[in-house]
């Protein structure tokens, strides 16, 4: 391990909910009860944008994803997770669909997506973007943001976007939700970002709209029983194979994203102990069973040799 574990359970100085904005906007109470009873905003902007073109994008993501490609429509969004050769996870993200050959990675993977490509062979090209995400999620997500975009919005499929227009500018509205409640990504380039939150802001008083802080933001994941990195689980990219990638990684990162930290009552010798699979955190519905098959087959045929 290019890290020890003692280094790990050294608490970093500062706050590291900043990155949603104010720890608390009214209280994290009446935040965290805003998606079970009106709505609220979240500003999730920190996550970092990558833009992928050229007819090799979906043929890098198969190879560096647990994933299947093999229904993915444009304007569709996917839960993508990347593993190490043990099955432990690198990185995971939302990947959209924008075109034929167009598709923009959210979150950390675009690292190690890029990275992969740097150090493969395909036809296709990676750049950074600069993009705003907003959630807007509750019982009352939808009317809020049908006003603040003078349009109905309640054709778009979950894991789809649609275009909508909100403060003049036409962006994007993603449909997900982090807790069982109805929700959208509002996503669009970062110039338009202060309109569009204000905008929805403004729509949302009738409705009851709270923003949501650092706080609240991990009550969220906690009752969607959504994993979150560092929280629950480290990266695997701390063993002597992946020094070349964590060290560009380090670089690329702010610090506070590049922190990684362990604490409670568990014990174990190496860091390791600490990464998790996609069946552990229960997304085993994201993986390809075309890859587990045809793992499973030659495992068996390996295992048929040697009793031989």
């Amino acid at each position: 391990m290019v890290i020890s574990v003692a280094d790990m359970r050294r608490t970093p100085e500062g706050y590291f909910t900043v990155r949603w904005g104010q720890p608390e906007y009214t209280d994290w109470i009446d935040e965290s009860m805003s998606w079970k009873e009106t709505c609220y905003i979240g500003d999730w902007s920190f996550l970092w944008e990558r833009r992928f073109r050229g007819p090799d994008v979906l043929g890098l993501f198969s190879d560096v994803s647990v994933n299947s490609f093999a229904n993915f429509v444009i304007g569709q969004s996917k839960h993508v997770i990347h593993c190490d050769k043990a099955g432990k996870i690198i990185h995971e993200g939302i990947l959209s669909r924008f075109g034929e050959d167009e598709f923009m990675l959210f979150g950390r993977g675009g690292f190690w997506v890029d990275y992969k490509l740097r150090h493969g062979n395909y036809d296709a090209t990676s750049e950074p973007d600069d993009w705003f995400n907003f959630q807007v999620s509750g019982p009352n997500a939808i009317h809020v943001v049908e006003k603040a975009a003078s349009q109905g919005i309640r054709d778009i499929a979950f894991m789809h976007s649609g275009k909508i227009h909100v403060a003049g500018h036409e962006i994007l509205a993603l449909r997900q939700g982090m807790a069982g409640e109805i929700g959208y990504e509002l996503q669009g380039p970062t110039a338009y970002a202060r309109d569009v939150y204000e905008a929805i802001l403004e729509a949302g008083r009738e409705f009851g709209i709270r923003r949501l802080g650092g706080r609240a933001a991990f009550i969220n994941h906690l009752e969607a029983c959504f994993p979150t990195i560092v929280t629950d689980y480290l990266p695997a990219i701390f063993g002597e194979d992946m020094a070349d990638y964590l060290a560009e990684f380090k670089r690329a990162m702010p610090a506070y994203a590049a922190t990684f930290n362990i604490a409670g009552s568990f014990e174990a010798d190496d860091v390791s102990a600490w990464y998790r699979s996609p069946v552990e955190l229960g997304w085993k519905n994201r993986i390809n069973s075309t890859t587990i098959s045809s793992g499973a087959r030659r495992w068996k045929k390996k295992s048929r040799g040697r009793a031989g």
